[in-house]
């Protein structure tokens, strides 16, 4: 009998120790990765944020990120050029010179001439891009800023 209790009280002494041991473990710090692109849309300088989930190496256009953050928007195609007419609640006044404009933290797609704009979000520079807005990749990291701004 005393060698079966000698093993019970070592056994719960095993467990106690296990438990304590758990429980008093640190948890996991390091940060997680973001596996989102980041789309925001300013609006009367009211800026509004969308995340908007992507597989690791899921590569989106502009179309694709504004489907499905769930934004209504018009890009026409004309000759070799694109317009964009309407995101959300912007819309372009070329009469005005007023024009959305879209800008991203992706290099590769930044504009690099005298007319790109520059602005800053969160403490990332961005740059209004230098293509069509179809040829712009958005990827896990990205952050595309869309603004009215007058030219």
């Amino acid at each position: 009998m005393r060698k079966y209790l000698s093993f019970v009280v070592a056994i719960l002494a095993i467990v106690i120790l296990s438990v304590c041991f758990v429980a008093c473990s640190k948890e996991d710090d390091t940060p997680k990765q973001s596996n989102y692109a980041t789309l925001v849309i300013v609006s009367n300088d009211n800026p509004v944020e969308y995340k908007v989930d992507l597989k690791e190496g899921e590569t989106l256009s502009i179309r694709e990120l504004l489907t499905k953050a769930g934004i209504e928007y018009s890009i026409t195609t004309e000759a070799e050029a694109e317009n964009v007419v309407y995101i959300g609640e912007l819309r372009s006044d070329v009469a005005n010179s007023k024009l959305i404009t879209i800008f991203t933290s992706n290099e590769e797609d930044q504009g690099n001439s005298a007319q790109t704009k520059v602005e800053n979000y969160k403490g990332t520079v961005l740059k209004s891009i230098g293509a069509k807005p179809s040829d712009i990749t958005i990827s896990i990291g990205t952050i595309i800023y869309i603004a009215i701004i007058e030219y």
